[in-house]
């Protein structure tokens, strides 16, 4: 009878149950917040994870497409000439400081087998050069650099068309538009440079090739 009593007087005393009603609400709000504090922690790790694995992948991607021009450069090296002293690689017509356009008009011309008075053969048909999907490309040539350093060179049929097969040009610079291959050569083809960034590492991937000489591969931050 005593312990019914004592039940029921705690019961009855609105300060015992509003101390417990508010405790038990605390305890929830706690666990409500520590719950989307984990859906939160988990969703990042998952998102950072995936962005990870998506630069790794593309730059997987960057490295194969390198390689395949790398070989098709050995490929017109060795045909450039029946004598080793002459033989030389497709020489850069805007700058010898690395830039898009000249892997993107002057390699692709020469590795296509598409210009004057050279070998037609084709290492890399021109539908199938490689270029960063990531890039950013443009329809226009002028109004940038390094383009106004070469237009002289490169014949436009139309105004403002980027380059003469119709192609477009991707927007390098050293700010957000890093995504471009570039390449450039000695004045007589003796070496050659050839590049892309690297997202995972934040890193330039210079390889470089002199003749006579093992290929060289460095890396330059960005």
């Amino acid at each position: 009878m005593d312990q019914f009593k004592e039940s029921y007087q705690q019961y009855n005393n609105p300060v015992n149950r509003n101390s417990k009603s508010t405790k038990k609400k605390s305890i929830d709000i706690v666990m409500i917040v520590v719950f989307f504090l984990g859906v939160a922690l988990i969703a990042s790790m998952v998102y950072f994870g995936y962005s990870k694995k998506s630069k790794s992948l593309a730059d997987e991607q960057r490295l194969h497409d390198i390689s395949q021009v790398v070989k098709a450069l050995d490929q017109f090296y060795m045909n450039s000439s029946s004598l080793p002293g002459n033989r030389y690689y497709p020489i850069a017509i805007c700058s010898s400081e690395l830039n898009e356009v000249d892997y993107e008009y002057t390699l692709k011309k020469a590795l296509a087998g598409s210009v004057d008075n050279l070998s037609s053969h084709s290492y890399i048909f021109a539908g199938d050069f490689p270029r960063d999907r990531d890039g950013n490309y443009t329809d226009f040539l002028v109004g940038d650099s390094p383009e106004h350093r070469c237009l002289d060179n490169i014949p436009i049929e139309k105004d403002f068309v980027s380059y003469p097969d119709g192609s477009q040009r991707c927007k390098f610079d050293l700010g957000s538009n890093k995504s471009c291959y570039l390449y450039t050569s000695s004045a007589n083809g003796d070496f050659y440079r050839i590049a892309f960034f690297a997202r995972s590492s934040k890193k330039f991937i210079v390889i470089e090739k002199k003749r006579n000489e093992p290929l060289k591969i460095s890396f330059h931050k960005e």
